[in-house]
């Protein structure tokens, strides 16, 4: 119970201060916590199937969260509607 009031803290802080994009990563990063913990507390085994899929997974969150934001592209009615508003 204690980990799911973390978590959705954590989250709820997230939506405030990051991207939508960025946020939405936790959902790929949970599973990979999930086998870490299972593995170092619960004894279970990890395969290379496991890690192939946790380093994949790893690596599509680091590209997500440092790739730079595109900036928007400038709507093509707004160059003419400035050059009138400049005349």
């Amino acid at each position: 119970m204690a980990g799911s009031i973390i978590g959705f803290t954590a989250y709820v802080w997230l939506i405030h201060h990051e991207s939508p994009t960025k946020v939405g990563t936790y959902a790929y990063v949970n599973p990979v916590v999930a086998v870490i913990v299972g593995y170092f507390l619960g004894g279970e085994t990890v395969g290379p199937r496991t890690l192939l899929g946790t380093l994949l997974v790893l690596v599509s969150v680091i590209v997500i969260t440092t790739t730079p934001a595109k900036k928007p592209a400038v709507p093509t009615l707004a160059k003419p509607l400035q050059e009138l508003a400049e005349r």
